[in-house]
C-alpha cells in the first residue's frame, strides 16, 4: 500500500503552506499527525500521487496547466481542499474556473467583532457524527456561492439565527436580511462537499477558524476533523492500522478514552460545580481504592512494573491510608454517595497487602459509615502470596467487616518460574509452596480466587515455558485467570528496561503473536472463556465472576469512583452526551497536599462530549471482546456501522474484528492488538487534542523521522510519544 501524501499548492501567494511559521502552524500540526508525509504542490509535481491538496487562500491565478491537472486530479480520484480568506478581500484567483458548479466570492457569511452584522458575533457550533448543529460563540466567516443546481452532496448554512444542513440543499430558500453587503438573492454556505466522478472537494470559508487562536476552540478544531472525515480515503485509515500494529501492545485498556495525557488541571470551583452534571443518583458504583501506592520489591518496579509506586515507609502509609479516608468522607458528604448501591470493591495499589491492619480496620470503618454495601456487592483484595500467607489477619477483617458480601482475592503470581522470579527479585513474594498456601487459605476464609500472570518473558520466547504456567494454574484449580502480555521497552524507565541483555533476549511481536495464539487455545481447550483480552474463566463456575471488571465495561449502568493516588472517577449524564472523568495525583506527595487542601484528590480532568462519550464507551467495549450494535443505537441513537465506518473496514481488512449479527467481535488476533483496535477508533479525535495541546512549528525531523515540535515556552515534545489512547 502507498504511503499517505498530502500537499499544499504553492506558487500563487498562498498564506498556508507546510512551512508556515505563524497563524497556522496547529492546521499542519493536524496533518502532521496524520502522515509526515506534507510538501508544496509544484506545477510539475505529480499530482497523482497525493492522497489530499489543500490550497490555502491562492491569491494568484492558477495557470491553465495547474487548473487543468487539478480538475484531472480529482476527477480522478483525488480530494481537494479550498481555505478562503475573509470575504472582504478580493481573491485574485481562477479557483472558480476549476468547477463553475461552485464559485468562491467577496461575501461576508459571519464576521468576528471586526465585521459588520446584526446578528450575534461568534455563532458557536456543536458537532455530532455527520450532522453539524450550530449556537452559542464561535467564529466562522466568508464563504462561496453555490449553484444549487449542482447538487452538492453535503452543505452548511447560515441563515440569521442559526447555522444547519439539510439532506437536500435544494429545498433550501435561506434569505439574509440586514447586512449591508448586498447578497439577498443568493445562497450563502461555509462549506461545501461536492463528489466529482471519483475525487470530491470541500470549499470551507473561511481559513481563519483554523488558525492558532481559534483552532483552540473545540468546536473549530471538531469541524476541521470532520472536513477531513469527510475527504479522507480508506488508506489513510489502513496505514492508521498498520502502524499501530507495528507499535508494542499494553493489552491493559484500563483507562479507557482518553488517556491521561488529554487532562487538564482540575480547580477548586470546578470540584464544587460538578454537580451541575445531572447523575442519576438509581445507578450503582464501582469503587477502586489505592490504599497507598506502597511496594517491597528487591529490584524496583520488579524490573517491568510502569505503574506508580514507591518503597515500603509506614510514616507515608498512615498518611496516605487516613488521606484516603478523608477523600472517601468528603465525596460521600459532596456527592451524596452514600445514597446508592456499591455494585463492587477493588483494593489496589502498589500492594494492597501490605496495608497496616489497624489502618485496613479504619478504612473499612469508613466504608461500612459512608457507602450502601450489600450481599451483591463484590469487594477484591490484591496482593502478593507472600502477603496473603503472612498478613492474613488483612482477610480476616475483611471477613468480619463485610461478612455478606461477596469476597474474592486477586493473587500477583506472574510465574512459576523461579528464574524469573529471582530476576524480578520476587523470589520471596512467590517462594515455593506461597501460591498454594495462599489459595488453600483465602478458599477456607470463603474467598473467590484469581491469578495475574505474564507471558512473552525475558528468554522464554519458546511457547513451552507458558503452557507450563497454564498448567500449573489449571493444576491449583484457579477459577479466574489474567493473563498479560510481558510490555517492556526503554520508555518504562525500570531496571528490566535499562539492561540491554534483558531486551535482547524478548521474543519479537511474531512470536509474541503466535504464543498468545497458543496461550488462547489451550484455554479455551482447558473449559476457561474470555471476559476481556485479558480475563478468562471457567464455563458454568459462578465462583469465576469478576464483577469490578464487568462493572468498568458498562458506564451506561455503573458509575467509577476512584479514592487514592492515581485513582480514576468517571461520571455521566443522565442524557449519555456528557461526562467527566477525573484522575487523582499520580504521586504521593502531591495527592497529600491535594487531600490536605481540598479533601477531594481529582487533579486533572477531562469533559466528555458526546463524540468523546462514544469513544469511551467503545473502547470499555473492546476490553470486554465485543461491541453491541444495538447497544450503541439505544444509546446514541446512531448506528456505529455509520458513525466509524471506515474505522471498521480498516480493522476488518486486517482480521482484528468480524462483524456478525449484533455484535462486533475482536478476533484472536483482535485481542492481542486490542491497542490498535482501541486506538484506532480514536485517531482522528486524538489528532485534534493532540493538536490543540501540543503545538508549534514543525522545526526538525528527529533522527527516527519523528516531526518535533516546539511551544510558546521553548518546550520541546516529540509527538511520537505522545499518545491519548492506544
Amino acid at each position: 500500500m502507498k504511503d499517505v501524501r498530502i500537499a499544499f499548492t504553492s506558487g500563487h501567494n498562498e498564506s498556508i503552506l507546510p512551512d508556515t511559521s505563524k497563524n497556522f502552524l496547529k492546521l499542519i500540526s493536524f496533518f502532521t499527525k496524520i502522515t509526515e508525509n506534507i510538501e508544496v504542490l509544484e506545477e510539475d509535481s505529480d499530482f497523482s500521487e497525493y492522497s489530499l491538496i489543500i490550497a490555502g487562500s491562492p491569491e494568484k491565478a492558477y495557470s491553465e496547466n495547474y487548473t487543468e491537472k487539478l480538475r484531472a486530479y480529482i476527477k480522478n480520484g483525488g480530494k481537494f481542499l479550498f481555505l478562503t480568506k475573509y470575504g472582504k478581500y478580493d481573491l485574485n484567483t481562477n479557483i472558480n474556473e476549476l468547477f463553475p458548479e461552485i464559485r468562491v466570492n467577496k461575501d461576508v457569511v459571519c464576521c468576528n467583532d471586526n465585521h459588520f452584522m446584526d446578528f450575534p458575533h461568534k455563532p458557536f457550533v456543536k458537532i455530532k457524527s455527520d450532522e453539524f448543529n450550530f449556537n452559542e460563540e464561535i467564529i466562522y466567516d466568508a464563504g462561496c456561492t453555490i449553484n444549487l443546481a449542482c447538487e452538492p452532496d453535503y452543505v452548511v448554512y447560515l441563515n440569521k439565527d442559526n447555522y444547519y444542513t439539510i439532506p437536500n440543499p435544494r429545498l433550501i430558500g435561506t434569505r439574509f436580511k440586514g447586512i449591508k453587503q448586498s447578497f439577498n438573492d443568493r445562497e450563502k454556505a461555509i462549506l461545501v462537499y461536492k463528489k466529482f466522478d471519483k475525487g470530491a472537494v470541500v470549499y470551507f470559508g473561511s481559513r481563519w477558524s483554523f488558525s492558532d487562536e481559534r483552532f483552540n476552540q473545540n468546536e473549530n478544531s471538531t469541524l476541521l476533523r470532520k472536513i477531513i472525515e469527510l475527504l479522507m480515503d480508506i488508506e489513510y485509515y489502513n496505514l492508521d492500522v498498520e502502524t499501530r500494529m507495528n507499535k508494542v501492545q499494553r493489552h491493559r485498556l484500563l483507562h479507557g478514552f482518553p488517556m491521561p495525557d488529554a487532562s487538564v488541571e482540575v480547580d477548586n470551583f470546578y470540584i464544587k460545580n460538578i454537580n451541575e452534571l445531572d447523575i442519576d443518583f438509581n445507578k450503582k458504583i464501582a469503587l477502586g481504592i489505592i490504599p497507598h501506592p506502597m511496594c517491597n520489591p528487591k529490584i524496583k518496579a520488579c524490573g517491568y512494573c510502569p505503574f506508580p509506586h514507591e518503597n515500603y515507609n509506614q510514616e507515608r502509609m498512615e498518611k496516605s491510608v487516613l488521606s484516603v479516608i478523608k477523600e472517601l468522607n468528603s465525596i460521600t458528604d459532596n456527592f451524596k454517595f452514600n445514597q446508592r448501591e456499591i455494585s463492587s470493591i477493588y483494593f489496589g495499589g502498589g500492594t494492597a497487602t501490605l496495608t497496616d491492619n489497624v489502618l485496613f480496620e479504619k478504612l473499612c470503618d469508613s466504608i461500612l459509615e459512608n457507602l450502601k454495601i450489600t450481599k451483591e456487592t463484590e469487594i477484591t483484595l490484591e496482593g502478593t502470596p507472600y502477603d496473603f500467607v503472612n498478613n492474613k489477619v488483612l482477610l480476616k477483617t475483611l471477613k468480619t467487616y463485610f461478612k455478606h458480601a461477596d469476597l474474592r482475592i486477586s493473587i500477583g503470581i506472574q510465574t512459576f518460574d523461579d528464574e524469573i522470579l529471582q530476576k524480578a527479585g520476587r523470589d520471596i513474594n512467590n517462594a515455593k509452596g506461597l501460591v498454594e498456601e495462599a489459595i488453600k487459605i483465602a478458599r477456607e476464609s470463603g474467598f473467590r480466587v484469581s491469578g495475574d500472570f505474564m507471558f512473552n518473558l525475558p528468554d522464554r520466547s519458546s511457547f513451552d515455558y507458558i503452557k507450563k504456567d497454564l498448567e500449573k494454574a489449571i493444576e491449583l484449580g484457579l477459577e479466574h485467570i489474567c493473563w498479560y502480555n510481558l510490555v517492556l521497552n526503554e520508555s518504562i524507565n525500570t531496571s528490566w528496561s535499562k539492561d540491554k541483555e534483558i531486551l535482547n533476549t524478548l521474543p519479537d511481536s511474531k512470536i509474541s503473536l503466535e504464543n498468545w495464539k497458543q496461550l488462547y487455545d489451550l484455554l479455551i481447550k482447558n473449559n476457561y472463556e474470555p471476559v476481556t483480552v485479558t480475563d478468562f474463566r471457567l464455563k458454568n463456575c459462578p465462583e469465576s465472576r469478576y464483577q469490578y471488571e464487568e462493572d468498568l465495561r458498562t458506564p451506561e449502568k455503573i458509575d467509577w469512583i476512584g479514592i487514592g493516588s492515581y485513582a480514576i472517577s468517571v461520571l455521566i449524564d443522565k442524557s449519555f452526551k456528557k461526562a467527566v472523568k477525573m484522575i487523582n495525583p499520580t504521586e504521593l506527595d502531591k495527592y497529600l497536599d491535594k487531600i490536605r487542601l481540598n479533601q477531594i484528590g481529582w487533579h486533572t480532568r477531562f469533559d466528555l462530549k458526546e463524540d468523546d462519550l462514544k469513544l469511551y464507551w467503545i473502547t470499555r467495549q473492546i476490553k470486554g471482546t465485543k461491541i453491541s450494535i444495538s447497544d450503541y443505537q439505544k444509546l446514541f441513537k446512531r448506528d456505529i456501522r455509520q458513525d466509524f465506518k471506515n474505522e471498521l473496514t480498516a480493522l476488518e481488512s486486517k482480521k482484528l474484528i468480524n462483524i456478525k449479527d449484533d455484535y462486533i467481535y475482536l478476533t484472536v488476533e483482535g485481542f492481542y492488538y486490542a491497542d490498535t483496535v482501541a486506538g484506532h477508533f480514536a485517531w482522528m479525535r486524538v489528532n485534534e487534542l493532540a493538536t490543540r495541546r501540543y503545538l508549534g512549528k514543525v522545526v526538525k525531523k528527529t533522527l527516527f523521522g519523528h516531526s518535533r515540535y516546539r511551544n510558546e515556552c521553548d518546550v520541546w515534545y516529540n509527538d511520537s510519544a505522545i499518545h491519548y489512547m492506544g
